[in-house]
């Protein structure tokens, strides 16, 4: 049966739920399988209503985070952007910083999209970039300051865009709909990662599932509430301990 437990403080608001574990016969690590629910995902907004100490909730902006988290939880990451934003990003983003990619809508009245990177050609940008960046200097104070200035810019005039368009419940739900009708397309990394451990023992992993996305959204949904509001997993909590 699966166990919930709760915490809840002034700066965070932890849920711990249960993993199952399937062993076989043999000296392989065993399989745990999340037992993480689009039922779990609403017992955390339920809880979240009920017991976070702030009620003036943006309620909008936070399933608009949890969509966004979702789609980024994909192993073949997809991104969510206000049209109006995605059309003027170049005043707002470094040339070098725009991927890219293509882009397509949920429903053509949709006033969001979804912009699916080209992963090679990024890979290849990346890997070009890395042999110049290596000869350049390292950049000043000055010019560190004036990188986060303008992501601090872009991040108020991205979440500014999102209020406008008013990003809802039923957007969300259409945005976890498409997701699971789509896992099988977006649940394998379009390119190996070649900073993953050789050691690893591949067959021990869990496989990418619609559960991963319901935990990101979760997480999504908190993050809009504060940064260090998190759900956690029971056995990555225990492990942590």
């Amino acid at each position: 049966m699966k166990r919930t437990s709760l915490f809840v403080t002034t700066i965070c608001l932890t849920f711990l739920f249960s993993t199952v574990a399937y062993c076989e016969p043999t000296t392989k690590k065993p399989v745990r399988t999340t037992n993480f629910t689009y039922k779990d995902f609403e017992s955390v907004v339920q809880a979240v209503d009920k017991h976070y100490i702030d009620k003036n909730i943006d309620v909008d902006r936070a399933y608009t985070d949890a969509a966004v988290f979702a789609m980024l939880s994909l192993p073949h990451s997809l991104y969510l952007y206000p049209e109006s934003y995605f059309k003027e990003r170049e005043q707002y983003e470094e040339k070098e910083d725009i991927l890219p990619g293509s882009t397509f809508k949920l429903s053509e009245s949709d006033q969001f999209l979804v912009f699916d990177p080209n992963y090679k050609k990024i890979d290849e940008i990346r890997k070009a970039r890395a042999k110049n960046e290596a000869a350049k200097p390292k950049l000043s104070n000055d010019e560190l300051k004036k990188i986060i200035e303008r992501e601090q810019i872009k991040k108020s005039i991205l979440a500014s865009r999102w209020e406008q368009i008013k990003f809802s419940k039923k957007d969300f739900d259409r945005v976890i709909t498409f997701i699971t009708e789509n896992l099988n397309k977006y649940k394998t990394q379009p390119l190996k990662d070649t900073y993953e451990s050789m050691d690893e023992d591949e067959e021990a992993k869990e496989e990418f599932s619609v559960k991963d996305v319901y935990l990101a959204a979760a997480n999504g949904y908190l993050n809009s509430l504060d940064p260090h509001s998190n759900v956690f997993l029971r056995e990555a909590w225990e492990k942590s301990m």
